[in-house]
């Protein structure tokens, strides 16, 4: 071999490469990797102190992880209350029985044993909406003290020959048939005036309106029926708002 001349792997070289510049590009790529791995570390932890969110790497470890609390939202209404019920709660809350509107208030007993949801009062009264209004008073003050939940309170306020509430306080409420011949303002218009009575009292269900279709024959040989429903669903003048009986 000529003098002054080296092999590729000879002293001061790597391969090809002086070994200066070896040495300089793995202390670059070194202080890069220290760089990446640093910057990472503070931008999970800076996630976690800002907005409370377990860092990917993390999720799982520790109580607070993907699958513990942190992880879920906070139940909805229905849940939490449900939630702290007990069967017995829970099943009497599925429950609405009849009493005769005259004695409601013998009801109490039956609701605070049976925890229940809700009272139909049935039959007919002319009592004042003062007194209606205390009675249903006194029936949720006996709910919420059994349960902790206000009664569902119904009522069948129809109208025509079905019509719990009447006197003063409750006037006349037409047939089903005379309120589809009113006009679409009116009919409205009363509604809301029906319905603010029996709110203002308590009441928060009503049974009505009644979309019952029978037979002309069979209305005819059961007047109440036949006085209060139609016989067919069609209507004179279709409306894609409203349904009513005619």
């Amino acid at each position: 071999m000529p003098r002054g001349s080296r092999r590729p792997g000879g002293r001061g070289r790597i391969g090809p490469f002086p070994v200066w510049v070896v040495v300089t590009v793995a202390l670059a790529l070194v202080a890069a990797g220290v760089v990446v791995a640093f910057a990472g570390v503070k931008k999970d932890e800076g996630a976690t102190a800002s907005d409370g969110q377990t860092p990917p790497g993390n999720a799982g470890v520790g109580s607070a992880g993907a699958s513990g609390p942190a992880a879920s939202g906070p139940a909805d209404c229905a849940t939490s209350l449900v939630a702290k019920m007990s069967l017995e709660q829970q099943a009497g809350q599925l429950l609405m029985i009849g009493t005769p509107i005259g004695s409601a208030l013998n009801a109490t007993q039956t609701i605070q044993r049976y925890k229940l949801g809700g009272i139909f009062l049935a039959g007919r009264s002319s009592a004042s909406a003062a007194s209606m209004r205390q009675a249903i008073g006194q029936l949720q003050d006996a709910s919420r003290q059994a349960s902790g939940l206000a009664l569902q309170i119904g009522i069948d306020q129809e109208g025509g020959q079905v019509q719990t509430l009447k006197g003063t306080d409750f006037p006349a409420i037409p047939t089903a048939v005379s309120q589809g011949k009113l006009d679409d303002a009116t009919l409205k218009a009363r509604t809301a005036e029906w319905a603010g009575r029996l709110k203002d009292i308590g009441v928060t269900i009503d049974l009505a309106p009644v979309a019952d279709v029978v037979p002309a024959d069979v209305g005819k040989a059961n007047p109440p029926i036949g006085g209060s429903s139609g016989s067919t669903a069609r209507r004179p003048t279709p409306s894609p708002r409203t349904w009513r009986p005619w």
